[in-house]
């Protein structure tokens, strides 16, 4: 395992308890017959071996009893997939939340809880003129989310009101 420069000398002294996974890139514009490996390898990248890769790295710091929080989204949810679209970010979001079932087994011996978290549909760059949610409203329901939640639930896939997302 590569060793992470650690930005933080607390880090050593005293673990943490929570690790926030945000990583998201959405490349637009993607249609069947026209798509780009380039985008492909790019949203796997970012979202789904990143999260992974730094979840390990940081493992050695994170306390027993530790929660991991992978941002995720209804899009990685293959149980609910409506039509073509976004494929690289849809393909990459199911592969995280695979990921955040791996490390959920990974960490089970110290207890750490690891969840995917769909935010919602989010008024911000990303989400576009039509989302419903207020950035402040997604991210209140997912600190209630993340505050709540039990080792029984970890490696599960919820949304930012907490409730069970299909996979």
């Amino acid at each position: 395992m590569r060793e992470l420069p650690l930005v933080c000398e607390s880090l050593q002294e005293r673990p943490f308890d929570l690790l926030l996974n945000n990583a998201g890139v959405l490349h637009s514009g993607e249609r069947f017959g026209h798509l780009s490996e380039a985008f492909l390898d790019d949203s796997f990248r970012v979202n789904a071996s990143g999260p992974l890769l730094l979840t390990e790295a940081l493992a050695p710091h994170l306390a027993d009893g530790a929660t991991v929080a992978n941002l995720s989204s209804i899009l990685g949810s293959i149980a609910n997939t409506q039509r073509f679209g976004t494929p690289s970010y849809n393909i990459s979001k199911a592969a995280q939340n695979m990921a955040t079932r791996l490390l959920a087994h990974a960490l089970a011996n110290r207890r750490i809880v690891v969840v995917a978290l769909h935010p919602g549909w989010v008024q911000t760059d990303m989400g576009g003129d039509g989302a419903q949610i207020a950035p402040e409203d997604s991210v209140a329901g997912l600190l209630r989310t993340i505050d709540a939640l039990t080792p029984a639930q970890s490696g599960g896939f919820f949304d930012w009101n907490g409730a069970s997302m299909a996979w």
